[in-house]
């Protein structure tokens, strides 16, 4: 009888886990941020710098109280983050004015593929790609795309220390590597 109370206590505390359930303020702030994209899609503007601003902080507030709870709030959230403004360096080259914002996301990938999320590696690959731009790196040189569920470097002529070399200190192999053997 002990036994069966305790298994009953304890299947209601686990359904009842806000760990198990999306986070949904970050839910709202994500649909906020897609409903922002396509108006301005529609309208052929750039969303609210303001607005986008304060979503990210927002953002920036969940993940700093460890409210990530799903794979998918994970992708939510990297999806806001990559929405970082632009501007143009003395090149004439559109670059991020928060490449960490990128390089976050990069991390938050990371993680929604470690925790199953079906599309993790597409993520991936697409943030470290706006990471590369954000930092005035030719993506296409550099970058990489997904392959049949295969990580792979866009140019295979370059090698790693060019790309190091191109893109700043920040190389992803190793963790591409990873997870690579993951996603078979």
């Amino acid at each position: 009888m002990f036994l069966k109370g305790l298994t009953i206590l304890l299947l209601l505390i686990l359904s009842n886990s806000s760990f198990s359930k999306d986070n949904s303020e970050l839910a709202s702030l994500y649909a906020q941020d897609q409903a922002a994209r396509e108006l301005a899609s529609a309208k052929q503007i750039f969303p609210s710098a303001s607005e986008e601003r304060k979503r990210r902080f927002n953002v920036f507030e969940i993940i700093a109280n460890g409210e990530l709870r799903t794979a998918t709030d994970y992708i939510r959230a990297l999806i806001v983050l990559q929405h970082t403004n632009l501007t143009y360096d003395s090149n004439e080259k559109l670059i991020s004015t928060s490449s960490e914002n990128h390089l976050l996301a990069f991390q938050l990938a990371k993680r929604a593929h470690q925790l199953g999320h079906e599309q993790g590696l597409h993520f991936l690959v697409w943030t470290y790609n706006y990471f590369a731009v954000g930092v005035g790196c030719d993506a296409e040189k550099y970058g990489f795309d997904l392959v049949e569920g295969n990580i792979v470097a866009r140019d295979s002529e370059t090698t790693r220390n060019q790309r190091i070399e191109a893109c700043g200190w920040f190389d992803p192999i190793p963790t591409y590597t990873q997870l690579d053997v993951l996603a078979k």
